[in-house]
């Protein structure tokens, strides 16, 4: 199967757009206990306490999306920069913009990412953007300041007014699966591959099913 990949920064793909949509409105549950490693509050019939989410911007928190349709699956994944390269403005340096090309190599190894149990599952689709950290292009700022001198001054001023503003990486995976009605579990290393993710909040929706749980081990498990 041809893999495409693209670092367009579109997060959501055609499949399951609905099925995310509820997803969204899935409010998890705060159900006692825990399971090996990580910390799960399933939701399975849509009444519970509502639980965080990744709308306050908080870092070391991280949100995963995961829909289920037919033989495919559709996982979209939303962390704050700081969570994935440890910082949230453009790469300053040499080193930091390194670690935005690590980073970004790192979500595409979708198969690294995720592990499927009881059927096989092939990456269809990925799409990661970590636009909001690639250095600006050096050779256009040059050309701004040379010949529009103050235009390139409001844009250094803007630039330093914006240093503190929050930016987020996200990614989007579509797998392609032998049996969707033998899929029994997705395994999740996401915390595993990025140290600085402490928990990841978890959403999805198969068929009628849904629910939401929040993980903190570096292998987690998700059971449909």
């Amino acid at each position: 199967m041809h893999l495409k990949k693209t670092n367009n920064p579109s997060p959501y793909l055609s499949l399951g757009t609905l099925a995310l949509a509820v997803a969204m409105s899935v409010s998890p549950t705060a159900l006692a206990g825990s399971h090996g490693e990580h910390d799960e509050h399933e939701h399975h019939d849509g009444h519970g306490h509502e639980h965080g989410s990744l709308d306050s911007h908080e870092h070391g928190v991280a949100m995963l999306q995961i829909a289920r349709e037919g033989n495919e699956i559709q996982l979209n994944f939303r962390s704050p920069s700081v969570n994935i390269v440890g910082f949230e403005h453009r790469a300053r340096s040499e080193e930091q913009a390194l670690s935005v090309v690590s980073a970004r190599q790192t979500l595409e190894q979708a198969q690294s990412l995720f592990g499927f149990e009881g059927t096989a599952c092939q990456p269809a689709m990925v799409n990661v953007d970590v636009s909001a950290l690639t250095p600006e292009d050096k050779h256009h700022d040059d050309h701004d300041h040379k010949d529009h001198h103050d235009d390139h001054d409001h844009d250094h001023d803007h630039d330093h007014d914006h240093q503190g503003t929050h930016s987020e990486v996200t990614a989007s995976y579509q797998f392609a699966c032998d049996s969707g009605k033998a899929l029994d579990a997705l395994r999740i290393r996401l915390i595993d591959a990025f140290q600085g993710i402490e928990h990841l909040e978890v959403q999805w929706v198969s068929g009628s099913a849904q629910g939401a749980m929040k993980i903190t081990g570096p292998d987690a498990r998700v059971a449909f």
